[in-house]
């Protein structure tokens, strides 16, 4: 294992978390313009790490900077075509040694690149606020048949995925709500 890379990859990692939660909690001075800059750095630097380690797997790094490098391909909305080589990288580690990568990761990238092509995804793991403000899963192009893709992927059904969204979406207004009466 590599630690000092572990460290990287957990701290860029955290950076990223750091930032959005600030944008999810709605902190004044929170700019987006700014975590969209930490996100192409963390980008970039995770390609450089790519380039001279291959992907960041358990071995490599540990189970949590893996799970980070995977984080960081999946908020990388502004390189695409780094969104699917790391997918294929996925797929590739997770045939030819599973257990090297966890293999929902897979699932996720998937959908982020379908819903970013305007297309229908998979596996129900995108989800969006509507008009209301409300957290709704985006369009699944097979409903009957996702769960059984889902359990493919160690995911969850999907009912159970967006009933812990709805926990999420819950703590996020009563969050907005004492941030509320803390400024009156």
């Amino acid at each position: 294992m590599n630690p000092v890379l572990a460290r990287k990859i957990n701290l860029m990692a955290r950076r990223d978390l750091s930032f959005q939660k600030l944008l999810w909690d709605k902190v004044d001075g929170a700019d987006e313009a700014a975590y969209l800059k930490i996100t192409d750095e963390n980008t970039k630097e995770l390609k450089n790490i790519v380039e001279e380690h291959g992907w960041p797997t358990v071995s490599l790094v540990g189970k949590k900077a893996s799970y980070n490098a995977w984080l960081i391909a999946q908020h990388s909305n502004n390189d695409r075509a780094f969104q699917r080589k790391a997918r294929g990288m996925l797929i590739k580690i997770n045939k030819s040694n599973p257990g090297e990568i966890n293999k929902a990761h897979i699932a996720y990238l998937m959908d982020r690149l379908l819903i970013a092509q305007g297309k229908p995804q998979k596996f129900g793991t995108q989800f969006k606020f509507n008009k209301k403000g409300e957290l709704k899963v985006r369009q699944v192009k097979n409903r009957r048949g996702v769960d059984a893709l889902r359990s493919k992927y160690n995911l969850p059904p999907l009912k159970d995925f967006i009933d812990s969204a709805k926990e999420f979406e819950e703590g996020l207004k009563k969050k907005e709500l004492s941030r509320k009466s803390r400024q009156r």
